[in-house]
């Protein structure tokens, strides 16, 4: 009797097995590292916008109240609507007719961002 040898080997099929996973835990190794730098440079991107848009309620508020600059201002839990990020600054403070404006505590998705120069970075 002759018998039907078509097909694969128990071996054969855990050693098939365990090459993918090997190649699957590179790769999910290489992609979550890319994934936590986007997070992060999306943060800072966040924080660049959000600083720009308190110089623009600062002028804003300076045009309605007839030129008398608003000092500080404290912002805690704001949505933004675009992506569902979560932001919050303890303290907000404008200075040179809008100009300067210092933004302390603040932290985006988790990210606490500080800004160094006129660059913002965030951990």
């Amino acid at each position: 009797m002759k018998l039907n040898r078509k097909g694969f080997t128990l071996v054969e099929l855990l050693a098939v097995i365990v090459v993918l996973s090997i190649i699957a835990l590179i790769g999910y190794t290489a992609i979550g590292s890319v994934i936590q730098n986007t997070r992060l440079s999306s943060a800072a991107s966040t924080a660049s916008n959000f600083e720009s848009a308190a110089k623009t309620y600062c002028n804003v508020k300076m045009m309605q109240d007839m030129g008398v600059m608003p000092t500080a201002a404290t912002y805690s839990e704001i949505e933004f609507d675009n992506n569902g990020s979560t932001l919050t600054a303890t303290n907000i403070t404008f200075a040179n007719n809008c100009e300067d404006v210092t933004i302390s505590g603040l932290t985006i998705n988790g990210y606490s961002c500080t800004k160094t120069g006129a660059t913002w970075g965030c951990q």
